[in-house]
């Protein structure tokens, strides 16, 4: 194999690595935006005194997260 192709070929394997890991990184990124507006939403949720059984259901959080959320803001 000649040194053009197996440059062409290193290019292409490495620009293919480089995407998916961005893609990951997007998705990671989009995930845990996702995570901190749950605990966003479940802060003001306690703050307004809602009950714990209505935080779980509208933001999809365990009755362990909320309590743990509701420690810290202690």
């Amino acid at each position: 194999m000649d040194m053009n192709k197996a440059k062409m070929i290193n290019d292409a394997v490495v620009s293919t690595v480089e995407r998916k890991a961005e893609e990951r990184g997007i998705e990671r990124g989009i995930k845990e935006g996702r995570e901190e507006e749950k605990i966003e939403i479940a802060l003001y949720m306690l703050e307004e005194n809602e009950p714990v059984k209505k935080i779980v259901k509208y933001t999809g959080l365990s009755v362990e997260q909320i309590e743990e959320i509701r420690g810290n803001l202690r």
